[in-house]
């Protein structure tokens, strides 16, 4: 009798995790840099990070999860390509990639965050962001400027920081988002 149970169980867990799968979206960028066989094992890293995450962290939120697995997902993937294709070509189309999905996760956020705001925390955020997107574009064109001639690992590092400014933003925005619900 145990031993039904304990298939019973087994059986249960192997398909919560495969249902998992076929629901998690991966980052539509990165991706689309993906073989098939890549992205089915990212699915199932997901899940697995999914589960454990919610395992560890029992009072996280839907949306801290919901972020947690956003965030993560960009970073397997990336982490994925860059180790198939470690030229610098890949790692900058890679890191370019991955830009562009923060980039969605950062217009996301940006929309939860006004939702939630009245009419005053909204003329806050437009006048933050406007003057944000500034700062990252002239600190795109310094990181630029600033970044010898010759060598192409600094064009790694320039599509890095450009990828970091993103990423910040993203956190920083669901961090006010996460703060104005609790």
């Amino acid at each position: 009798m145990k031993s039904i149970i304990s298939i019973i169980i087994a059986l249960m867990f192997c398909s919560s995790i495969s249902f998992a799968q076929n629901n998690i979206t991966l980052p539509k960028k990165l991706s689309e840099n993906m073989s098939s066989s890549q992205q089915s094992a990212v699915k199932r890293q997901i899940a697995t990070f999914k589960n454990k995450y919610m395992a560890s962290n029992e009072f996280a939120g839907k949306a801290e999860v919901e972020f947690a697995v956003d965030t993560f997902s960009i970073s397997l993937c990336e982490d994925v390509l860059i180790n198939d294709d470690s030229s610098t070509l890949g790692m900058m189309q890679t890191i370019y990639a991955a830009a562009e999905d923060y980039d969605a996760l950062l217009n996301k956020y940006y929309q939860k965050l006004r939702n939630s705001l009245d009419s005053n925390g909204k003329a806050a955020l437009l006048k933050a962001q406007k003057a944000w997107l500034a700062f990252r574009d002239a600190d795109d064109e310094l990181s630029g400027a600033a970044m010898p001639p010759d060598g192409s690992m600094w064009r790694v590092v320039h599509a890095s920081n450009h990828q970091e400014r993103i990423k910040q933003r993203v956190i920083q925005l669901f961090d006010y988002y996460s703060a104005g619900r609790e």
